[in-house]
């Protein structure tokens, strides 16, 4: 169990991060102990390093611990990563303590004034039910579409918003490539190349980042649903060694 911060006790990005981040949630599926991340070719030593310094940044003090998916030390590219303090959790993932995600109203930019004032709007429906009373009585029916059209004409000349999810609070920062993690990107750059039957235009780049979202246990209930997760995303189908 790894830690970060000043004491021994204590811790651990699409639901987002953000990109735990853009996917629906359902609060009842949410792990809140549990990140899924994408960590591409970093190894688990890098992925660790990554975390305590975030924390270290922050001031947190929380137990973590990583589990790298290998098979025959090759790796898959992504690791399980769990975070003993939830509200830590909901920092790097964005998700509310109760698996709901984290969101705020902000103004509609699509949204504009109509040109016709709201009195003269107002004046208008008043006018149209005027005339129409005249020649029957309204039902209770009538009477309620009457007020229903009333408030809807208010609701057009008030600012409308829009609800947002929050980005998460907390990135894990990016880590530096070693030389063999280089090696095997531009092995594969090359590979691209020869199948496209194109040149190489790009160059590796000097870090690589992380992924964050959460993990989820499944619908169904059963015996051993504590000891199951489910992820947003499907792993690479083939292991890469490193």
């Amino acid at each position: 169990m790894a830690h970060a911060g000043n004491n021994i006790w204590d811790d651990g990005d699409e639901y987002g991060a953000s990109s735990a981040q853009s996917a629906k949630i359902n609060p009842e599926q949410v792990n809140l102990h549990v990140l899924y991340v994408i960590t591409g070719v970093a190894h688990a030593d890098q992925l660790r390093d990554a975390i305590i310094q975030l924390f270290k940044l922050h001031n947190i003090v929380c137990n973590f611990k990583i589990s790298l998916v290998t098979i025959r030390n090759e790796y898959y590219g992504y690791a399980y990563v769990y975070i003993e303090n939830s509200s830590v959790f909901s920092r790097l993932t964005g998700v509310n303590s109760d698996g709901t995600r984290k969101t705020e109203h902000i103004p509609d930019p699509d949204w504009k004034m109509p040109i016709v004032s709201l009195k003269d709007a107002l004046q208008k429906h008043h006018d149209k039910w005027y005339q129409k009373e005249k020649n029957v009585k309204l039902s209770w029916a009538d009477e309620a579409d009457k007020e229903e059209e009333e408030e809807s004409i208010k609701a057009r000349y008030e600012q409308q918003m829009l609800e947002v999810p929050i980005n998460p609070e907390l990135i894990i920062p990016s880590y530096k490539y070693a030389a063999e993690q280089k090696k095997y990107i531009r092995s594969r750059q090359e590979a691209d190349a020869r199948e496209k039957g194109s040149e190489i235009v790009e160059e590796v780049p000097e870090e690589g980042h992380f992924r964050v979202y959460v993990a989820k246990v499944p619908r169904t209930k059963s015996n051993i649903q504590q000891y199951i997760l489910i992820v947003q995303m499907s792993p690479p189908t083939s292991a890469q060694k490193i």
